[in-house]
């Protein structure tokens, strides 16, 4: 009887992880098709002739030498994790000739702002190339990372998501330890980041750039308290409808969207989490059920007339985490 009852109780748990795992496997194939459709959407609204053209694309909303701060190229890096066919390598001698117009020697490379060379070393990271040897540059070493400002904390938690887990490379102003231990010296004691602005000012989505930065760096000293003071922090400051609030303060798609992808690479069950559930609705529901448009695109809050880039690349960011996650080993 003991080995019948053995035997039950294995099946049960089996079964019930089966289960589990067939539930996540759909909701990724969802966290997909809206992740594609919404690449599709981009490129038709940025005029572009394709994927390719995105390094150096002009809207009404960019100049072509603010592009690779805007974001365009991280797109095209989602585009290819999520399966869409297009010229990578073509994009990828495209930004090489964009990133010698911008730093034309290594004096200029070196003196980059951070987030700006962080943003272009996560597109390469997704596209497969090697931001430590792309068109004769090491993009992760010539970072400068010293800490000029509160609001340097993001693009170093922006360079920590590009360095993927490792250390910063040889030649680095600074180890990855070190950039680790300057951004939890900045969090406050109810478990935010913010700004200085005639005092401390709390921010939310800085809170949630900085936990997608640290979540590879769980296991290294103090980073998981660090996350789960700050997740308990942005579960405290949800509106009534289970999303986070923009400046307007009505719910936003773009910060909604920075807390899946925080969630996500902390490696927090956002399915099952009921911190984040509301009337049964994960925030990847809550983000396709409340800021979809017709076209395919994504407004920001009620108040918006028409989808923006803006809130395009933060869905698509959380979209790519939420993926990741789903589909971890």
């Amino acid at each position: 009887k003991k080995k019948l009852y053995g035997l039950f109780a294995a099946v049960i748990i089996i079964t019930a992880l089966f289960g589990c795992a067939n539930e996540k496997s759909a909701l990724a194939s969802s966290v997909k098709n809206e992740a594609v459709s919404l690449v599709n959407w981009y490129v038709t609204y940025a005029k572009a002739a394709s994927l390719a053209a995105l390094d150096t694309v002009e809207t009404d909303e960019w100049s072509d030498t603010d592009v690779i701060s805007k974001g365009n190229i991280l797109v095209v890096g989602y585009a290819k994790y999520f399966g869409i066919k297009g010229d990578y390598d073509g994009f990828a001698e495209k930004l090489g000739n964009t990133l010698n117009d911008y730093f034309p020697d290594e004096a200029a490379l070196n003196a980059g702002g951070v987030g700006v060379l962080a943003t272009t070393a996560n597109a390469l990271r997704l596209i497969g190339k090697n931001a430590e040897s792309f068109n004769g540059k090491n993009i992760l070493a010539a970072a400068s990372y010293e800490n000029t400002n509160s609001f340097s904390n993001t693009a170093y938690a922006a360079m920590l998501e590009a360095l993927n887990g490792k250390d910063a490379p040889s030649g680095a102003t600074k180890s990855t330890d070190s950039i680790i231990t300057a951004i939890i010296a900045d969090q406050a004691d109810d478990g935010s980041w913010g700004y200085e602005y005639e005092g401390y000012v709390a921010d939310n989505d800085m809170t949630a750039m900085i936990i997608s930065g640290l979540g590879k760096y769980a296991v290294r000293t103090g980073v998981q308290a660090a996350i789960d003071k700050a997740v308990t922090y942005l579960a405290g400051r949800l509106n009534a409808e289970g999303m986070l609030s923009g400046w307007s303060g009505v719910s936003s798609s773009a910060s909604t969207a920075v807390l899946l992808s925080a969630l996500s690479s902390a490696k927090i069950d956002f399915t099952k989490d009921e911190r984040f559930l509301h009337d049964g609705k994960n925030l990847f529901a809550l983000i396709v059920d409340s800021f979809k448009q017709a076209d395919g695109g994504y407004i920001d809050g009620a108040e918006a007339d028409a989808a923006d880039t803006v809130s395009a690349q933060n869905v698509l960011k959380a979209f790519y985490d939420a993926h990741a996650y789903l589909t971890a080993k």
